[in-house]
């Protein structure tokens, strides 16, 4: 493909616009303390319009999104050291509530930088991950890393090689298949995680080796996914540097068939390249030669040393590819766009700092005349280029020193109008830490999915994708039908179409060019009744979750009248959250692991085509018997009708207990916080307001008090060790004579 231009900048605390987008997910890894591990910062810039940014955690119903508006042409770095236990996924083989969501109404850019200080504030242990919108998201991955450098023994908690998951949307399956041993499971056997929308699960590493770190893993998911890659404290054997590594992956499906990789500033032979196979067979040549340098099977990873200042890569088949590079003896890593059909068109850069700046630019040849430095020539010459080996004279690259060129603390945009190019950056002091990330468009065009679902069985549903110039649109339907257009609508749709719908956009003038795309459809079955007077309508359990209650006579001489309207539901539960406008609301329970709820209307009138005569909005837990009865009697005359189900994830969640044999107890996070949960040494009770003197009681599930202790009046902050407890559910309960609050807590070892 003609015109693509890639461009490396090798510096310190840069703020870069590229990789683009309106919706970015993350799933932050543990960094080990003794090593250091913040302050932590996510960055966002603007393009050419103002922005509505809001920052949140949509799994933990305590934190407050975080909203602000930034200028276009600029950026905003906030501090999110203080959110540290909200971010960082730190147990074992658990599920945690820790997914980083960031929204905007505008095009943005996002990185997460980590910069690990020790006890005098230098900056030791540090690393930045590019965050990269739609284009990480994915249904199947395969884990790309190193396996020549292994994690530090020094420090505690001892870092390891880590992969943490991200859900986006509520009862995503995730499948694993771990490469090497790691907390809670072996090496080759595969294991089941259910994922609720923002809910983390990080697979960690059980040893430190090189040898034993988890690239090659393969994940898939039944619902889009985000993943990142983290490599803690890992060192060189002949050098005393030790440095945090990762990157934000993408998935299969955007693996690539050639790359670059520019040297940076590392010692000896400590710059790596790491390929990881995507399908069998996979041949690796190395600087244009046609001789493959070796063949590799799917999931296996080979890592080479390389001394050339550019380095051309191609495989037969998709591939993944791992740099290791940095300054010095300290490392960073990132994940390396495949070259063609991917990019940016424009970079800001915000030189922070007066360490280490280089800049280090890929292009085709012919197009290193048209860089400009905030809109002018001059900066980036035509004269610095050198033919990349093995290119044929078709890429040149250039590796600029500019820390003494850009000043301190000053913004400047890199722009080329010929094409796209790439971004990363290097960034740190010898001997002390490097930060190391691409940060262009791992795709050459954007594209937004829209629909109008949910929708019930019968109507029409309707995808539309952006629209691009010279661009083709395939979409595969979860059963398996072919649509093609920008726009499709889908007239009398079934249940077979709920599911991932997959997108490809390839463009006309580059056909070897295409965009995968994902957009997981929900779908409101119909269930229609003949109902009679003194009838019980009994619906399928699959229904109870994901759907509205709704009530409609399908006769034309509306509206009629039911004198008594009642129905009775009862299902498994933890947690739930009521809510309905209607007077009829009369009683729930909670009893023997079962919520039971009754609801019942006298003179019930169907006025109008479709009403809502109930909204349940919470969380229904999986596994056990679900029921729902409908109870109509006593009404003048018959009518077809269809009722809908909806019991929405992902709103507002409250915590129920049964207590003393009477009601449901609703747990008041306004009141009094209880964190984190999962915990593993300590639960904090931290209350929002005055109180009473309060007991306090953690017990397990057969309802046995194995903790109890006393709060004085108005005390603001409580602690309870749980560190001898094993891992399991318990119940926290804590109660005065004049209120009562109970919550679930796990316990992790």
């Amino acid at each position: 493909m003609k015109n693509i231009i890639i461009l490396l900048l090798i510096f310190a605390s840069a703020e870069l616009l590229a990789q683009k987008d309106t919706e970015f997910w993350f799933a932050a890894p543990e960094i080990t303390g003794g090593h250091g591990d913040d302050p932590i910062y996510l960055t966002v810039m603007t393009f050419d319009e103002d922005a509505e940014v809001e920052i949140d955690f949509p799994a933990n119903n305590v934190f407050n999104p975080l909203k602000f508006n930034i200028a276009k042409n600029s950026s905003r770095s906030i501090n999110m050291t203080s959110y540290k236990n909200f971010l960082e996924h730190n147990a074992n083989d658990a599920v945690m509530n820790n997914g980083l969501h960031i929204t905007s109404d505008n095009d943005i850019s996002c990185y997460y930088e980590v910069n690990g200080v020790n006890f005098f504030r230098v900056v030791i242990n540090s690393d930045i991950f590019s965050l990269k919108g739609r284009n990480a998201l994915g249904l199947d991955f395969i884990i790309p890393g190193q396996s020549v450098f292994s994690n530090s023994l020094d420090y505690s908690p001892v870092p390891r090689n880590r992969v943490i998951i991200v859900a986006t949307e509520n009862n995503t399956t995730v499948e694993l298949l771990p490469s090497a041993d790691c907390m809670g499971h072996s090496a080759g056997v595969k294991f089941t995680v259910v994922l609720q929308k923002g809910q983390t699960y990080s697979l960690n590493a059980k040893n430190s080796q090189a040898g034993q770190h988890l690239d090659g893993t393969i994940i898939s998911s039944d619902k889009p996914i985000a993943i990142t890659v983290s490599d803690d404290s890992i060192y060189s054997s002949s050098h005393p540097c030790k440095d945090m590594t990762g990157d934000q992956i993408i998935p299969v499906s955007k693996a690539g068939n050639k790359f670059i990789a520019i040297r940076g500033d590392l010692d000896g032979d400590m710059e790596q390249i790491c390929i990881t196979a995507t399908e069998d067979d996979t041949e690796i040549y190395i600087g244009g030669n046609t001789v493959p340098y070796d063949t590799i099977q799917k999931a296996e990873t080979i890592c080479m040393t390389y001394g050339s200042k550019a380095l051309l890569i191609e495989t037969s088949k998709p591939a993944l590819t791992w740099q290791i590079t940095g300054h010095s003896c300290e490392m960073g890593a990132s994940l390396l766009p495949p070259l063609g059909c991917t990019g940016s068109q424009r970079v800001v850069v915000n030189r922070r700092d007066a360490d280490y700046f280089a800049v280090a630019i890929l292009t085709e040849n012919g197009n290193q005349n048209n860089f400009t430095h905030s809109g002018m020539p001059g900066l980036i010459d035509a004269n610095d280029f050198h033919e990349v080996d093995g290119s044929n004279g078709q890429w040149l690259y250039a590796l600029i020193d500019l820390s003494n060129g850009i000043s301190k603390n000053s913004e400047f945009s890199v722009s080329n109008k010929s094409g796209l190019f790439h971004l990363g950056v290097i960034a740190g002091e010898a001997n002390d830490a490097t930060k190391y990330g691409y940060f262009s468009n791992f795709a050459a065009i954007d594209v937004n999915i829209s629909t109008n679902a949910p929708v019930c069985e019968g109507d029409t549903l309707v995808l539309e994708a952006d629209e691009h110039e010279n661009a083709s649109y395939k979409w595969t339907a979860p059963n398996g039908d072919i649509f093609s257009g920008n726009i499709i609508a889908i007239p009398n749709v079934d249940l077979e179409y709920e599911g991932v719908f997959s997108l490809t956009v390839s463009l006309d003038d580059y056909p070897e060019c295409e965009f995968d795309y994902i957009r997981n459809i929900e779908l409101y079955p119909t269930l229609k009744y003949k109902i009679s007077s003194g009838d019980t309508l009994i619906a399928p359990s699959q229904a109870v979750s994901g759907h509205v209650f709704k009530f409609y006579s399908d006769s034309s001489d509306i509206p009629f009248k039911l004198d008594k309207v009642s129905f009775n539901i009862e299902y498994d539960a933890e947690s739930f959250f009521l809510e309905s406008s209607e007077p009829g609301f009369n009683n729930f329970y909670y009893q023997n692991g079962k919520v039971v709820l009754n609801y019942s209307w006298n003179d019930f009138v169907i006025d109008d085509t479709v009403i809502d005569f109930l909204r349940l909005n919470g969380k229904v837990m999986l596994g056990g018997t679900k029921n729902l009865k409908f109870e109509i009697s006593d009404f003048n005359k018959e009518a077809e009708g269809c009722v809908f189900i909806n019991i929405e994830p992902g709103q507002i969640i409250k915590d129920v207990c049964f207590y003393d044999g009477r009601q449901v107890i609703i747990f008041d996070e306004q009141y009094v916080n209880i964190f984190p949960n999962p915990v593993n040494e300590e639960i904090n009770l931290k209350f929002n307001s005055g109180h009473e003197d309060i007991e306090i009681e953690l017990c397990n599930t057969l309802g046995d008090v194995i903790y109890k202790s006393f709060a004085e009046k108005n005390i603001e902050n409580i602690m309870i060790p749980v560190d001898e407890f094993s891992s399991g559910v318990y119940y926290i309960r804590v109660h005065s004579p004049t209120f009562y609050h109970c919550r679930k807590i796990v316990i992790v070892r």
